[in-house]
């Protein structure tokens, strides 16, 4: 009887050991009343805790959840409105891979499990939870935190497994205060793909580590500084209504190179987007009115424009100049244009040659640039396959190695490959050219300061004592200073010598002229008043076209002018003779801002219809310049010329004619000047007319007879103008006669003279005229 006594306090001591124990009632209740208590026994014994693999509880009374960590095995557990529940340990449950807390108001101990499986969570409503121990979740994948006020600081750092996270502070009823979010840190979250941040006061944001985040919404919050750089696998960017106290002012997306939306509506502080990326994306800013300068893609400044001009921002500036490269990956070509000046072969250490324009064209670009001073070169491209060749004017008088390059990349990715080119002499072709260009314009009374440049573009080197020669009207300016020193000055003449001066390569004079005040008793200048000058480079002898040895200006005086303009040097009326020939621009700018401009971009498109590209020509540049030309765009970029205010630049280029033009065509150049993120300047219009001269002002040229010419005694020169002077110069500039004349007519004896060319300079009350002339 005892023994049987004792087993029966045994079974039942063991029964009551299997029963989970939960003192909270209504706990219990609820566990019973999600299926737990499988033989409905009115308890939860330990086998039916282990046997429940979920669980999804509402119970508002519940003030304790002790028992639950004797469900080791749940998978997925959701608590609801458990409006007293203050402490929650789910420690235990190493198993949990879901967990949704909802509606615990005055919840603010919560313990997880220190190796935890947990993949998803959502926290909704828990205003008095102040942490989380999200660095022992190193599996989750989702979680989702809604109105968690308290939850201030959010470290997710080294989650290397988490996906998508959700941070929002709204409510569907209504405007809530934000969250007091001060900080979250992603550092390491390399899977993330998905993040959403909702009014929240958060003020910074590191997204640095985050290389697979796809679609970023970050809507209402205080943000001062938002960079998103390195996220090249974003695809969809929302960054809208951080208005109130948030100072979100520049936004920059140049590196989301897989971006197709971009979000900013509502953003009163935003001023600046850098959206240069290579992708094309839409953009939209409603409600964003202060935006003052956007950089993008030149292939989307079209439709950036459009929609500016649909939300009236009509004074944003829009461009593609916050860098001189493209959007995006591409690839890079690089290399040098070398001569050969002894047929030997270019080497690593061979000079490089100057200004000398190389074509480029790929599937879906015709375009080139021009090498630098030192003779090197580089094209941009988004493009595989390429086709690059040496592009001189006189193409026949050099060899270039190789004649045409093929380039090719396997990808489009920043990579970068060498192409150089060997130019050697073909036979001996001495070819000199010379231009005279204003630097700024003459006014009465005034310093006016000009600039010659000559070019040799032909394959010898050369050199010349008095070769480069500059005749202006003595009575009516005056010398002042030049840059290089004369080696002969005479009345109403200066000379330099040059020497040394390479194929391809380019030289300058700069020099200024004092122009007569209107209150001069003798020769006043006034506005209107029109002054020619005449620039010479000698030997003509022998040079292969004698035609651009000689540049004649005529300058219009004016008493004020505009300092970014573009002028045409022929002058606004040309002959029809010319047509199919260069013209020559000159572009001027000024820096009239109040601070240094770091970058400068004159862009000016040139009409195909007008003129042919093909022959576009960069002369002078008065800084470094990059230029290149697109289709039909020529930008010629001065990078960190660091422009002082009042300081000013030039580009002097020259461009052929279409030849089908007709008498009485007009062609025109414009430009635009980009200085920085300013709006451009736009310039004058340059036109010029072809046909022929009716205002004896501007025919000096057939004004003035000169004849017989050969001649071996007597040359008559004959003029509709008082003719005030005449010089007669020898091939290499200099001096040999001068006659004071002041009358219609002259003659000239050269019978003394031995055979050969001069030129003979004729100064009328109308201007100057240089002409060759040969005594035979």
């Amino acid at each position: 009887m005892k023994k049987l006594f004792y087993i029966l306090i045994l079974i039942t001591g063991f029964a009551n050991a299997q029963i989970v124990n939960i003192p909270d009632a209504n706990f219990k209740q609820s566990l019973i009343e999600n299926g737990v208590d499988s033989n409905s026994d009115g308890e939860i014994q330990e086998t039916e805790a282990l046997a429940t693999l979920g669980l999804q509880i509402y119970s508002p009374q519940t003030i304790s959840t002790e028992g639950i960590s004797s469900f080791i095995n749940l998978r997925n557990l959701t608590l609801e409105g458990m409006s007293n529940l203050q402490s929650l340990d789910l420690s235990n449950l190493s198993n949990l891979q879901s967990l949704t807390l909802d509606i615990l108001p005055v919840l603010v101990d919560l313990n997880l499990p220190i190796q935890s499986s947990v993949t998803n969570m959502s926290l909704y409503d828990l205003p008095l939870l102040t942490s989380v121990g999200f660095d022992n979740l190193t599996s989750l994948i989702y979680l989702r935190i809604i109105r968690a006020n308290n939850l201030s600081n959010i470290d997710l750092s080294g989650n290397i497994n988490i996906e998508t996270l959700t941070i929002n502070y709204t409510a569907s009823g209504g405007l809530v205060p934000p969250m007091n979010l001060n900080s979250l840190n992603l550092t390491g979250c390399t899977s993330l793909t998905y993040l959403e941040i909702a009014n929240t006061t958060l003020s910074a944001l590191d997204l640095s580590t985050c290389i697979n985040l796809e679609t970023l919404r970050y809507e209402d919050n205080q943000v001062a500084n938002l960079s998103l750089t390195g996220l090249v696998n974003l695809q969809d960017a929302w960054v809208m209504s951080n208005s109130g106290s948030n100072t979100l002012q520049t936004l920059d997306v140049s590196e989301c190179i897989s971006l197709t939306s971009l979000r900013l509506d509502f953003n009163y502080q935003l001023h600046t987007i850098f959206m240069k990326n290579g992708a094309n994306e839409t953009i939209n800013f409603y409600q964003t009115p202060n935006i003052q300068y956007i950089c993008a893609d030149e292939s989307q400044i079209i439709a950036v424009q459009n929609k500016l001009n649909l939300a009236g921002l009509t004074q944003t500036v829009l461009s593609s100049y916050c860098t001189f490269t493209p959007g995006g990956n591409y690839n890079t070509i690089v290399g040098q244009v070398q001569f050969d000046e002894d047929n030997n072969g270019c080497d690593v250490n061979g000079a490089g040659l100057p200004n000398v324009r190389i074509n480029i064209a790929d599937p879906s670009l015709i375009g080139a640039t021009f090498s630098n001073a030192n003779g090197g070169y580089t094209f941009y491209s988004q493009a595989l396959n390429h086709e690059l060749f040496v592009a001189t004017e006189n193409p026949t008088w050099f060899t270039v190695s190789p004649e045409l390059a093929s380039v090719s990349f396997t990808d489009i990715n920043n990579n970068q490959t060498l192409q150089n080119f060997c130019v050697t002499p073909n036979g001996v072709h001495p070819d000199l050219e010379i231009v005279i260009t204003p630097i700024n314009p003459a006014r009465p009374g005034f310093d006016a300061t000009y600039k010659i440049v000559y070019r040799n573009k032909g394959n010898q080197t050369l050199s010349q004592q008095y070769g480069i020669n500059f005749f202006y009207n003595q009575n009516l300016m005056e010398y002042v200073s030049a840059s290089v020193v004369p080696s002969q000055m005479v009345a109403g003449g200066i000379s330099w010598d040059y020497a040394n001066l390479q194929p391809f390569e380019s030289r300058e004079i700069v020099f200024t002229l004092n122009i007569n005040a209107p209150t001069e008793d003798i020769n006043p200048v006034n506005n209107g008043d029109v002054l020619t000058f005449t620039t010479s480079i000698m030997p003509q002898a022998g040079d292969e076209n004698t035609g651009d040895n000689t540049f004649v200006l005529d300058q219009i005086v004016v008493g004020s002018y505009d300092p970014n303009d573009i002028t045409c040097l022929e002058g606004d009326i040309v002959s029809p003779t010319e047509i199919g020939e260069y013209l020559h621009y000159n572009i001027r700018f000024e820096n009239t801002g109040t601070a240094s401009a770091e970058n400068i971009v004159v862009k000016t498109e040139i009409n195909p219809a007008e003129f042919d590209i093909n022959t576009l020509q960069l002369l002078n540049a008065s800084h470094a310049v990059d230029a290149r030309i697109r289709g039909n765009i020529v930008e010629f970029i001065f990078k960190e010329i660091y422009l002082q205010t009042g300081g000013h630049g030039n580009v002097l280029l020259k461009v052929k004619t279409k030849p089908n033009l007709q008498i009485g065509d007009l062609v025109k150049n414009k430009a635009n000047i980009y200085f920085d993120y300013n709006f451009p300047i736009l310039t004058n219009d340059a036109e010029t007319v072809f046909q022929s001269l009716s205002n004896p002002d501007f025919e000096t040229d057939n004004s003035v007879k000169i004849y017989p010419n050969p001649s071996n005694a007597i040359v008559n020169i004959k003029s509709d103008f008082n003719i005030k002077s005449i010089q007669l110069y020898d091939v290499q500039g200099r001096i040999l006669q001068t006659n004071i004349v002041e009358e219609n007519t002259a003659s000239l004896d050269i019978a003394s003279k031995a055979k050969g060319i001069y030129f003979l300079k004729v100064i009328t009350d109308r201007g100057i005229k240089l002409e060759k002339l040969v005594k035979e």
